[in-house]
């Protein structure tokens, strides 16, 4: 299974999604959830429909 968010690192900022490495945030559960284990290609194609999906209806 892909891991969307294998190496992301947490800097020294503060990240609105994360409290922790692989940890996310109470709000963010579901989103994470649901994109943890989609491949960057995959979300980059849906990214990709959803814009064309917006062009077209002008």
């Amino acid at each position: 299974m892909a891991d969307l968010f294998d190496g992301y690192s947490l800097g020294e900022q503060w990240d609105e999604m994360f409290g922790g490495v692989s940890e996310p945030r109470a709000a963010y559960a579901g989103l994470y959830a649901s994109l943890q284990p989609m491949a960057g290609e995959e979300l980059a194609a849906r990214a990709d429909v959803l814009s064309q999906t917006y062009r077209d209806a002008g």
